[in-house]
């Protein structure tokens, strides 16, 4: 008799459980209603360059409640799809960024963590084929069916052995710091 109670609660945790990971579901960016904007400084000007193609992936765990739980956040960026809309400033970008050998910009979270309604995705970042643990805080929300996710954080490109772009034989320099504004619409 003890054994078949054992049976039956080990059969009732494998349903149960079974039961959470179905749950779990998958949603991905779209593009047209998602903007990417990396804005830098210059001795000369500030500047901003626009991410105009990626691919992102989140997982939600009981997406159909009203308090989300974010399971994971996968993101992938060509780096020629950065667009400042100055050819020259581009071509300097990806230099910089070595985008004939490291052609995406990638993040994936090891962990989301949640603390009084703030998020942080805890995660590889890879940037020119450098890659560092990083913690970047999100804000996320859900109308109808789309799920926005929200985000600024700052990167020193120092950090990732990228030496900041210049142009004009060095007279331009762009500082080390940049900030990545992120805002992603997801569907289902």
């Amino acid at each position: 008799m003890r054994i078949s109670i054992l049976k039956l609660s080990f059969l009732s945790f494998l349903f149960l459980a079974s039961i959470g990971l179905s749950q779990a579901q998958s949603f991905k960016a779209n593009v047209e209603h998602s903007h990417v904007i990396v804005e830098g400084t210059s001795n000369i000007h500030d500047w901003e360059i626009e991410v105009e193609d990626l691919v992102s992936q989140l997982q939600l765990v009981n997406a159909n409640q009203d308090e989300l739980s974010v399971q994971s956040i996968v993101f992938k960026v060509p780096v020629k799809s950065m667009k400042s809309g100055k050819g020259g400033m581009d071509k300097n970008t990806y230099k910089a960024l070595d985008a004939d050998d490291y052609k995406f910009i990638n993040f994936k979270s090891t962990s989301i963590q949640k603390s009084a309604g703030t998020y942080v995705a805890v995660g590889n970042l890879t940037i020119a084929g450098t890659t560092k643990k990083v913690e970047i805080p999100f804000e996320i929300s859900k109308t109808n069916n789309q799920i926005k996710l929200s985000s600024t954080y700052k990167i020193n490109m120092l950090d990732y052995n990228i030496d900041p772009p210049k142009a004009l034989f060095g007279t331009i320099t762009t500082g080390e710091n940049v900030t990545v504004m992120t805002n992603l619409t997801y569907n289902n």
